[in-house]
């Protein structure tokens, strides 16, 4: 894993494990940490947004790996995959590990509209996660 992605991993678990209010203030409802952000071609089907995943998705697989490891299993929210206004292929994948007062939730997101591949984490107050 790169050490960008290390970082905000490290950031998200810090917070994630305080006993304290976590990093963000409190009108804001999530923290999100990016950990990595890659351009893709601008034109692509929903099944090349799958190869996308698979193939440029694997820091947030080795992420995936390492909180296992340390926190268990985490709930696998599933992977979404749709084409925005019939044109834009969009691919959301997530899971989360569920703490004391906040939620972990690292997402591998394609994005046609946005033509990139990212990773980042959300650490989320326990009433605001949505499956």
């Amino acid at each position: 894993m790169n050490d960008v992605i290390w970082q905000a991993f490290t950031e998200a678990f810090k917070s994630w494990n305080m006993s304290g209010p976590a990093l963000h203030p409190p009108q804001t409802r999530a923290t999100q940490y990016f950990g990595e952000s890659l351009p893709i071609p601008e034109l692509f089907t929903l099944e090349d947004a799958e190869n996308i995943r698979l193939n440029l998705g694997k820091s947030f697989d080795d992420a995936k790996s390492l909180l296992t490891t340390q926190l268990g299993e985490g709930k696998y929210l599933g992977k979404k995959l749709w084409s925005f206004d019939e044109q834009e292929p969009m691919l959301i994948e997530n899971i989360q590990w569920e703490g004391e007062k906040y939620n972990l939730l690292p997402t591998v997101k394609v994005s046609g509209l946005e033509s990139l591949c990212s990773v980042s984490i959300q650490l989320l107050p326990k009433q605001e996660v949505v499956s």
